[in-house]
């Protein structure tokens, strides 16, 4: 009986101390298991209910923590797929620049864009979709680059350049353009159009000064 209860008292210890397995016979502390299976279950629930956002960036923190897995970078591409759709649009978009400031706008201009201050010389795409222009202006020698996802368009102006050209798909996330120089401060001019309408980006971005 003794023996017995050794035995599963060291079996306990290991799976306390050493964790678990994962698909690819990696060790995890049992946090770390805890952690990825939280990350995925919350994935799964907003998944179903068809917040594919949300459900992404648990599916991303579970990844996170189990890089060698494969359900959570399978769910990420599904997530993208979803979103890819012409009749999906969130209210939780993540801002497009990070590290930014309070927004300026311009009242020359405040029917067109919101310009954003922002310490980060990257610019990210706010939603996916297809590349529909990129735009060079020869006097500011500044670029837009205008993103379509069905009958929405999201305009990124004041760029210094982009990877991408008219044609491109780019995914939630993707670096859609940067900002060249040594300097404190960039300005992004970022807009949402809902066909010849200009929309309220404080209905979908979720940037924590608007």
């Amino acid at each position: 009986m003794k023996k017995i209860y050794l035995f599963v008292l060291l079996a306990c210890y290991s799976v306390f101390c050493f964790g678990q397995k994962d698909s690819a016979g990696n060790n995890y502390k049992p946090h770390a298991v805890i952690n990825y299976q939280s990350s995925i279950s919350k994935g799964d629930l907003a998944f179903s209910g068809k917040d594919y956002l949300t459900a992404k960036r648990f599916y991303k923190e579970a990844a996170s923590v189990k890089p060698s897995e494969s359900y959570p970078k399978e769910q990420i591409e599904k997530c993208d797929n979803k979103m890819s759709s012409d009749s999906w649009m969130s209210s939780e978009l993540d801002c497009p620049c990070l590290y930014a400031h309070s927004p300026v706008i311009s009242s020359a201009t405040k029917s067109e864009y919101t310009e954003m201050v922002t310490k980060d010389t990257l610019v990210y795409s706010v939603f996916p979709g297809k590349v529909s222009s990129v735009v060079f202006d020869s006097i500011k020698h500044t670029y837009t680059v205008s993103v379509k996802h069905g009958k929405y368009i999201a305009k990124y102006s004041n760029l210094s350049g982009t990877h991408f050209k008219q044609g491109d798909e780019v995914k939630e996330g993707d670096k859609i353009g940067f900002f060249k120089g040594k300097y404190a401060e960039y300005m992004l001019r970022f807009s949402i159009w809902n066909g010849k309408e200009n929309e309220d980006i404080k209905k979908y971005v979720r940037c924590k000064y608007l």
